[in-house]
Protein backbone atom coordinates (compact mmCIF):
# COMPACT_ATOMS: atom_id res chain seq x y z
CA UNK A 1 0.00 0.00 0.00
CA UNK A 2 1.19 3.37 -0.67
CA UNK A 3 1.75 5.69 2.14
CA UNK A 4 0.88 9.79 2.47
CA UNK A 5 3.09 11.77 4.40
CA UNK A 6 2.31 15.53 4.77
CA UNK A 7 4.09 17.83 7.10
CA UNK A 8 2.66 20.95 7.70
CA UNK A 9 4.69 23.41 9.55
CA UNK A 10 2.47 26.12 10.78
CA UNK A 11 -1.47 26.51 9.69
CA UNK A 12 -1.68 30.45 8.74
CA UNK A 13 -4.50 31.34 6.57
CA UNK A 14 -4.92 35.00 4.84
CA UNK A 15 -7.82 36.87 3.86
CA UNK A 16 -7.76 36.28 -0.23
CA UNK A 17 -9.28 32.90 -0.66
CA UNK A 18 -10.20 33.07 -4.53
CA UNK A 19 -7.83 32.66 -7.64
CA UNK A 20 -10.93 34.27 -9.38
CA UNK A 21 -10.02 37.70 -11.30
CA UNK A 22 -9.43 40.62 -8.98
CA UNK A 23 -9.30 44.70 -10.32
CA UNK A 24 -7.29 47.15 -8.79
CA UNK A 25 -7.55 50.82 -10.16
CA UNK A 26 -4.11 52.37 -9.59
CA UNK A 27 -3.15 55.96 -8.73
CA UNK A 28 -1.37 57.61 -11.20
CA UNK A 29 2.08 58.61 -9.56
CA UNK A 30 3.60 61.27 -11.64
CA UNK A 31 3.04 63.37 -14.94
CA UNK A 32 4.19 65.84 -16.99
CA UNK A 33 4.67 67.78 -20.63
CA UNK A 34 7.50 68.17 -22.42
CA UNK A 35 7.69 70.93 -25.41
CA UNK A 36 10.12 70.87 -28.07
CA UNK A 37 9.79 74.51 -28.89
CA UNK A 38 10.47 75.43 -25.35
CA UNK A 39 13.46 73.20 -24.87
CA UNK A 40 13.43 74.21 -20.70
CA UNK A 41 9.91 74.17 -20.61
CA UNK A 42 7.76 72.21 -18.62
CA UNK A 43 4.39 71.58 -16.39
CA UNK A 44 5.23 69.75 -13.42
CA UNK A 45 2.42 70.67 -11.23
CA UNK A 46 -0.78 71.82 -14.51
CA UNK A 47 -3.61 70.99 -14.00
CA UNK A 48 -3.41 69.21 -17.71
CA UNK A 49 -0.63 67.72 -20.45
CA UNK A 50 -0.45 67.31 -23.92
CA UNK A 51 0.63 65.49 -26.62
CA UNK A 52 0.72 66.10 -30.50
CA UNK A 53 1.96 69.03 -32.53
CA UNK A 54 1.00 72.57 -32.64
CA UNK A 55 -0.10 75.01 -35.48
CA UNK A 56 3.36 76.09 -36.11
CA UNK A 57 4.44 72.41 -36.06
CA UNK A 58 5.82 72.25 -32.40
CA UNK A 59 5.55 68.47 -30.86
CA UNK A 60 4.23 68.27 -26.83
CA UNK A 61 4.51 65.18 -25.00
CA UNK A 62 3.53 63.84 -21.81
CA UNK A 63 4.52 61.63 -19.39
CA UNK A 64 2.54 59.58 -16.84
CA UNK A 65 4.25 57.06 -14.38
CA UNK A 66 1.78 54.96 -12.42
CA UNK A 67 2.01 53.22 -8.58
CA UNK A 68 1.91 49.60 -9.24
CA UNK A 69 2.10 48.39 -5.88
CA UNK A 70 -0.53 45.88 -5.84
CA UNK A 71 -2.41 46.37 -2.57
CA UNK A 72 -2.42 42.48 -1.50
CA UNK A 73 -0.04 40.83 1.07
CA UNK A 74 1.74 38.56 -1.74
CA UNK A 75 4.49 38.13 -3.61
CA UNK A 76 4.53 39.79 -7.08
CA UNK A 77 5.45 36.34 -8.76
CA UNK A 78 2.09 34.91 -7.89
CA UNK A 79 0.38 37.90 -9.46
CA UNK A 80 -0.73 37.20 -13.14
CA UNK A 81 -2.12 40.45 -14.79
CA UNK A 82 -4.82 39.92 -17.60
CA UNK A 83 -5.79 43.16 -18.11
CA UNK A 84 -4.71 46.47 -18.28
CA UNK A 85 -6.53 49.72 -19.74
CA UNK A 86 -5.22 53.02 -19.10
CA UNK A 87 -8.37 56.31 -19.39
CA UNK A 88 -7.24 59.51 -20.14
CA UNK A 89 -9.77 62.40 -20.02
CA UNK A 90 -9.43 64.83 -22.90
CA UNK A 91 -10.64 68.27 -22.58
CA UNK A 92 -9.53 70.57 -24.82
CA UNK A 93 -9.43 69.38 -28.61
CA UNK A 94 -8.96 70.79 -32.24
CA UNK A 95 -12.58 69.64 -34.52
CA UNK A 96 -10.52 66.26 -35.42
CA UNK A 97 -9.91 62.88 -34.88
CA UNK A 98 -5.79 62.17 -34.03
CA UNK A 99 -4.41 58.83 -32.98
CA UNK A 100 -2.33 59.04 -29.78
CA UNK A 101 0.04 56.38 -28.90
CA UNK A 102 1.72 55.33 -25.52
CA UNK A 103 5.20 54.18 -25.46
CA UNK A 104 6.89 52.35 -21.89
CA UNK A 105 9.71 54.54 -21.04
CA UNK A 106 13.15 53.26 -20.65
CA UNK A 107 14.70 56.12 -18.13
CA UNK A 108 13.73 57.95 -15.31
CA UNK A 109 12.19 61.34 -15.42
CA UNK A 110 10.87 63.96 -13.12
CA UNK A 111 8.20 66.09 -11.56
CA UNK A 112 8.58 69.07 -10.16
CA UNK A 113 6.74 72.26 -9.15
CA UNK A 114 6.48 74.12 -12.60
CA UNK A 115 2.62 75.18 -13.31
CA UNK A 116 2.10 76.48 -16.90
CA UNK A 117 -1.73 78.23 -15.68
CA UNK A 118 -3.86 79.33 -18.43
CA UNK A 119 -4.25 77.31 -21.12
CA UNK A 120 -1.18 75.54 -19.77
CA UNK A 121 -0.39 74.93 -23.73
CA UNK A 122 3.38 76.60 -23.81
CA UNK A 123 4.55 75.41 -20.44
CA UNK A 124 6.75 77.54 -18.43
CA UNK A 125 10.06 77.49 -16.93
CA UNK A 126 11.15 74.04 -15.30
CA UNK A 127 11.72 74.12 -11.78
CA UNK A 128 14.54 71.45 -10.30
CA UNK A 129 13.78 67.84 -10.87
CA UNK A 130 11.37 68.62 -13.97
CA UNK A 131 11.51 66.73 -17.25
CA UNK A 132 12.04 68.61 -20.22
CA UNK A 133 12.80 67.73 -23.93
CA UNK A 134 16.34 67.33 -23.31
CA UNK A 135 16.68 66.86 -19.55
CA UNK A 136 14.79 64.38 -18.01
CA UNK A 137 16.07 65.86 -14.93
CA UNK A 138 16.43 69.45 -15.37
CA UNK A 139 19.01 71.31 -12.38
CA UNK A 140 16.98 74.12 -12.03
CA UNK A 141 19.28 76.57 -12.98
CA UNK A 142 20.34 76.42 -16.75
CA UNK A 143 20.70 72.97 -17.83
CA UNK A 144 20.42 68.89 -17.24
CA UNK A 145 21.26 67.01 -13.89
CA UNK A 146 21.09 64.54 -15.92
CA UNK A 147 20.04 64.41 -20.16
CA UNK A 148 17.76 62.10 -22.15
CA UNK A 149 19.94 59.98 -24.29
CA UNK A 150 17.56 60.75 -27.03
CA UNK A 151 15.84 64.38 -27.16
CA UNK A 152 12.08 64.04 -26.36
CA UNK A 153 12.31 61.14 -24.30
CA UNK A 154 14.02 57.83 -24.10
CA UNK A 155 11.48 54.92 -24.56
CA UNK A 156 10.86 52.16 -27.04
CA UNK A 157 9.62 52.53 -30.10
CA UNK A 158 7.01 50.32 -30.55
CA UNK A 159 4.03 51.67 -29.50
CA UNK A 160 2.33 49.73 -25.66
CA UNK A 161 -1.08 51.14 -26.93
CA UNK A 162 -2.63 53.37 -29.57
CA UNK A 163 -6.27 54.92 -29.73
CA UNK A 164 -8.14 57.55 -31.70
CA UNK A 165 -8.97 60.46 -29.66
CA UNK A 166 -11.76 63.48 -30.49
CA UNK A 167 -13.22 65.49 -31.01
CA UNK A 168 -15.75 64.76 -27.97
CA UNK A 169 -14.27 65.68 -24.41
CA UNK A 170 -15.07 62.30 -23.02
CA UNK A 171 -12.89 59.72 -21.66
CA UNK A 172 -10.44 57.52 -24.12
CA UNK A 173 -9.08 53.85 -23.33
CA UNK A 174 -5.55 52.69 -24.16
CA UNK A 175 -5.26 48.78 -23.60
CA UNK A 176 -3.30 45.99 -25.58
CA UNK A 177 -1.36 42.55 -24.68
CA UNK A 178 1.78 44.87 -25.06
CA UNK A 179 0.59 47.29 -22.40
CA UNK A 180 -0.68 43.74 -20.43
CA UNK A 181 2.57 42.84 -20.80
CA UNK A 182 4.41 45.93 -19.70
CA UNK A 183 2.45 45.95 -16.29
CA UNK A 184 3.48 42.09 -15.52
CA UNK A 185 7.11 43.32 -16.09
CA UNK A 186 6.80 46.17 -14.27
CA UNK A 187 5.37 44.01 -11.09
CA UNK A 188 7.78 40.60 -11.88
CA UNK A 189 10.79 43.07 -11.44
CA UNK A 190 12.11 42.17 -15.09
CA UNK A 191 11.64 46.62 -16.28
CA UNK A 192 11.58 49.24 -13.58
CA UNK A 193 8.96 51.45 -13.61
CA UNK A 194 9.92 54.45 -15.60
CA UNK A 195 6.45 55.26 -16.75
CA UNK A 196 4.87 55.83 -20.59
CA UNK A 197 5.22 58.71 -22.72
CA UNK A 198 2.26 59.78 -24.76
CA UNK A 199 2.51 60.72 -28.37
CA UNK A 200 0.13 62.47 -30.63
CA UNK A 201 0.57 62.85 -34.76
CA UNK A 202 3.92 64.91 -35.19
CA UNK A 203 3.59 63.99 -39.03
CA UNK A 204 0.72 66.92 -39.39
CA UNK A 205 0.03 70.55 -37.54
CA UNK A 206 -2.65 71.45 -35.24
CA UNK A 207 -2.61 67.70 -33.67
CA UNK A 208 -1.96 68.65 -30.42
CA UNK A 209 -4.46 67.56 -27.54
CA UNK A 210 -5.08 68.40 -23.79
CA UNK A 211 -5.78 65.68 -21.57
CA UNK A 212 -6.42 65.90 -17.79
CA UNK A 213 -3.53 65.68 -14.91
CA UNK A 214 -3.59 64.06 -11.57
CA UNK A 215 -3.78 67.68 -10.48
CA UNK A 216 -6.77 68.40 -12.73
CA UNK A 217 -9.59 69.82 -10.20
CA UNK A 218 -12.04 67.33 -11.70
CA UNK A 219 -10.99 63.88 -9.47
CA UNK A 220 -13.14 62.27 -11.94
CA UNK A 221 -11.45 63.17 -14.81
CA UNK A 222 -7.99 62.51 -13.62
CA UNK A 223 -6.04 59.67 -15.31
CA UNK A 224 -6.66 56.15 -13.99
CA UNK A 225 -4.66 52.36 -14.81
CA UNK A 226 -7.05 49.40 -14.47
CA UNK A 227 -5.40 46.07 -13.73
CA UNK A 228 -7.18 42.87 -13.99
CA UNK A 229 -5.34 40.01 -12.46
CA UNK A 230 -5.32 36.15 -11.25
CA UNK A 231 -3.45 35.42 -8.10
CA UNK A 232 -1.63 32.25 -9.00
CA UNK A 233 -3.05 29.45 -6.47
CA UNK A 234 0.41 28.11 -5.11
CA UNK A 235 4.18 29.17 -5.85
CA UNK A 236 6.23 26.46 -6.29
CA UNK A 237 9.52 26.65 -4.64
CA UNK A 238 10.95 23.20 -5.20
CA UNK A 239 9.98 19.37 -6.39
CA UNK A 240 12.63 16.90 -5.92
CA UNK A 241 13.01 13.53 -5.16
CA UNK A 242 15.34 10.81 -4.13
CA UNK A 243 15.75 7.20 -4.35
CA UNK A 244 16.51 4.44 -1.12
CA UNK A 245 16.32 0.76 -2.80
CA UNK A 246 12.83 0.31 -4.30
CA UNK A 247 11.49 3.28 -2.88
CA UNK A 248 11.47 6.61 -4.27
CA UNK A 249 10.53 9.59 -2.19
CA UNK A 250 9.33 12.73 -3.64
CA UNK A 251 8.70 16.14 -2.05
CA UNK A 252 7.68 19.21 -2.94
CA UNK A 253 7.37 22.69 -0.80
CA UNK A 254 5.57 25.68 -1.45
CA UNK A 255 5.84 29.04 -0.51
CA UNK A 256 2.38 30.26 -0.50
CA UNK A 257 -0.97 29.05 -1.34
CA UNK A 258 -4.19 30.66 -2.66
CA UNK A 259 -7.79 28.76 -2.85
CA UNK A 260 -5.45 25.85 -3.32
CA UNK A 261 -7.53 22.28 -3.48
CA UNK A 262 -5.16 19.55 -3.66
CA UNK A 263 -2.17 18.41 -5.96
CA UNK A 264 -2.00 14.98 -7.99
CA UNK A 265 1.21 13.22 -7.61
CA UNK A 266 2.28 11.78 -11.58
CA UNK A 267 4.86 8.80 -12.45
CA UNK A 268 5.92 7.45 -15.98
CA UNK A 269 8.94 5.92 -16.87
CA UNK A 270 9.20 7.00 -20.52
CA UNK A 271 8.62 10.78 -19.65
CA UNK A 272 5.49 11.16 -21.69
CA UNK A 273 2.38 8.71 -20.36
CA UNK A 274 1.44 9.56 -17.18
CA UNK A 275 -0.93 7.83 -14.66
CA UNK A 276 -1.38 9.43 -11.52
CA UNK A 277 -0.32 7.44 -8.29
CA UNK A 278 -1.59 9.85 -5.62
CA UNK A 279 -3.92 12.16 -4.61
CA UNK A 280 -2.46 14.87 -2.36
CA UNK A 281 -4.79 17.46 -0.54
CA UNK A 282 -3.06 21.26 0.42
CA UNK A 283 -3.80 23.12 2.91
CA UNK A 284 -6.26 25.56 1.15
CA UNK A 285 -4.68 28.97 2.09
CA UNK A 286 -1.43 29.80 3.45
CA UNK A 287 1.09 32.25 3.12
CA UNK A 288 4.35 30.67 4.50
CA UNK A 289 5.86 27.75 3.17
CA UNK A 290 3.91 24.27 3.30
CA UNK A 291 6.32 21.03 2.92
CA UNK A 292 4.71 17.50 1.26
CA UNK A 293 6.03 14.38 0.14
CA UNK A 294 5.06 11.07 -0.83
CA UNK A 295 6.67 7.15 -0.74
CA UNK A 296 6.25 5.64 -4.13
CA UNK A 297 7.27 2.36 -3.18
CA UNK A 298 8.28 -1.30 -4.86
CA UNK A 299 9.00 0.64 -7.87
CA UNK A 300 11.22 -1.39 -10.51
CA UNK A 301 14.79 -0.52 -11.49
CA UNK A 302 15.62 1.99 -13.68
CA UNK A 303 14.48 5.18 -15.07
CA UNK A 304 11.26 6.65 -13.25
CA UNK A 305 9.60 10.24 -13.87
CA UNK A 306 7.33 12.33 -11.56
CA UNK A 307 5.57 15.28 -12.34
CA UNK A 308 2.75 17.53 -10.13
CA UNK A 309 -0.80 18.92 -11.43
CA UNK A 310 -2.11 21.11 -8.94
CA UNK A 311 -5.95 22.07 -8.79
CA UNK A 312 -7.44 25.04 -7.09
CA UNK A 313 -11.21 25.21 -6.19
CA UNK A 314 -12.12 26.63 -8.80
CA UNK A 315 -11.04 23.38 -10.95
CA UNK A 316 -8.09 25.18 -12.56
CA UNK A 317 -5.18 23.33 -13.08
CA UNK A 318 -1.18 23.79 -13.53
CA UNK A 319 1.17 21.27 -13.76
CA UNK A 320 5.16 21.17 -12.45
CA UNK A 321 8.46 20.65 -14.43
CA UNK A 322 8.97 17.01 -14.55
CA UNK A 323 11.81 15.12 -12.29
CA UNK A 324 13.81 12.17 -12.83
CA UNK A 325 14.27 9.64 -10.71
CA UNK A 326 17.16 6.39 -10.70
CA UNK A 327 15.57 3.08 -8.93
CA UNK A 328 17.90 0.27 -7.94
CA UNK A 329 16.90 -3.36 -7.26
CA UNK A 330 19.32 -3.91 -4.44
CA UNK A 331 19.70 -1.89 -1.24
CA UNK A 332 22.53 -0.12 -1.21
CA UNK A 333 25.43 0.09 -3.58
CA UNK A 334 27.53 1.51 -0.56
CA UNK A 335 27.63 0.91 2.99
CA UNK A 336 27.74 2.77 5.98
CA UNK A 337 28.77 2.22 9.65
CA UNK A 338 29.04 2.29 12.06
CA UNK A 339 25.47 2.69 11.90
CA UNK A 340 24.04 3.90 14.56
CA UNK A 341 27.06 6.94 14.58
CA UNK A 342 27.80 9.28 17.22
CA UNK A 343 30.40 11.51 14.92
CA UNK A 344 31.34 10.37 12.13
CA UNK A 345 30.26 7.98 9.79
CA UNK A 346 32.73 6.19 6.90
CA UNK A 347 31.10 5.55 3.42
CA UNK A 348 32.32 2.19 2.36
CA UNK A 349 32.46 0.44 -1.10
CA UNK A 350 32.49 4.07 -2.34
CA UNK A 351 36.04 4.91 -3.95
CA UNK A 352 34.78 5.85 -7.48
CA UNK A 353 32.37 8.41 -6.09
CA UNK A 354 35.01 10.13 -3.49
CA UNK A 355 35.24 14.13 -3.73
CA UNK A 356 31.33 13.74 -5.63
CA UNK A 357 28.34 16.23 -3.77
CA UNK A 358 26.78 14.41 -0.91
CA UNK A 359 23.46 15.44 1.01
CA UNK A 360 21.65 14.34 4.09
CA UNK A 361 17.80 14.42 4.46
CA UNK A 362 16.26 13.67 7.31
CA UNK A 363 13.18 11.21 7.97
CA UNK A 364 11.08 14.21 6.47
CA UNK A 365 12.67 15.30 3.44
CA UNK A 366 14.87 18.28 4.63
CA UNK A 367 18.03 18.85 3.72
CA UNK A 368 20.07 18.93 6.90
CA UNK A 369 24.20 18.98 5.56
CA UNK A 370 26.11 19.29 2.39
CA UNK A 371 29.45 19.04 1.22
CA UNK A 372 32.35 16.64 -1.01
CA UNK A 373 33.38 13.37 0.20
CA UNK A 374 36.54 13.38 0.57
CA UNK A 375 38.26 10.17 1.51
CA UNK A 376 35.70 8.02 2.88
CA UNK A 377 34.66 10.02 6.29
CA UNK A 378 31.77 12.41 6.91
CA UNK A 379 31.16 14.12 10.18
CA UNK A 380 27.65 13.87 11.26
CA UNK A 381 28.34 15.65 14.79
CA UNK A 382 26.05 18.00 14.24
CA UNK A 383 22.92 16.60 13.52
CA UNK A 384 20.04 16.02 15.73
CA UNK A 385 19.61 12.35 17.20
CA UNK A 386 17.25 10.49 14.45
CA UNK A 387 17.21 8.53 11.25
CA UNK A 388 18.73 10.24 8.26
CA UNK A 389 19.46 9.28 4.41
CA UNK A 390 22.59 9.62 2.77
CA UNK A 391 22.30 10.67 -0.99
CA UNK A 392 25.40 10.46 -3.35
CA UNK A 393 25.85 10.69 -6.84
CA UNK A 394 27.59 8.83 -9.18
CA UNK A 395 29.48 9.64 -12.30
CA UNK A 396 26.96 8.54 -14.42
CA UNK A 397 24.61 11.15 -12.49
CA UNK A 398 22.64 8.47 -10.76
CA UNK A 399 21.60 9.57 -7.15
CA UNK A 400 22.03 6.27 -3.96
CA UNK A 401 20.62 6.90 -1.14
CA UNK A 402 21.67 4.80 2.23
CA UNK A 403 20.30 5.17 5.75
CA UNK A 404 21.84 5.72 8.82
CA UNK A 405 20.82 6.65 12.23
CA UNK A 406 22.05 9.39 14.45
CA UNK A 407 22.73 8.60 18.27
Amino acid sequence: MHKIFVLVLVNLSINVCTSAQIFSNQILEADNTIYENGLSNSNGTGQNFFAGNTATGSPRRALIKFNLNIPIPLNNSSIVVTNATITLRLNKSKSSTDVIKIHRMLANWGEGVSNAGGQEGGGVAATQNDATWDCNNYDGVSGCTTSWQNPGGDYVLTPSASTAVGPNLVDYSFTSTQLINDVQNIINGTNQNFGWIIIGDETTTSTANRFASKENAIVAARPRLMIGFNILPITLSSFSGFNHATENTIQWQTAQEINNNYFNLQHSTDAVHFNTIAKINSKGNSAIPQFYFYKHQNVSKGKHYYRLIQTDFDNRSSISNIIELYSFDTPNKFTISPNPVLNNIDVQKLQFMQAQQYSIINSVGALMQTGKIIGSSINVSTLAGGTYYLRVTNQANVVMSASFVKQ
